[in-house]
């Protein structure tokens, strides 16, 4: 592989830098307004609802979507 320089790649990393500033403060807030919120809580896996909502949304999605761009990389 040849060396490519730093300031080629420089500007794409900065906004991929600043993206994902962007979406940790987002789900800093997001966070936040939940804790200000008295969760549901689930006595059996004791644990509140919002983990629980989130692995089952999330992970399904995130398969999802890895699928996707490796039939779009390809």
């Amino acid at each position: 592989m040849k060396f490519v320089s730093f300031l080629i790649h420089f500007p794409t990393c900065f906004v991929a830098t600043i993206g994902d500033v962007v979406v940790s403060f987002a789900a800093l807030l997001f966070i936040i307004l939940l804790k200000q919120e008295k969760s549901p809580f689930i006595p059996y896996f004791r644990v509140g609802l919002t983990p629980i909502l989130q692995m089952t949304f999330l992970l399904p999605l995130s398969f999802y979507l890895t699928q996707k761009l490796s039939r779009i990389i390809r």
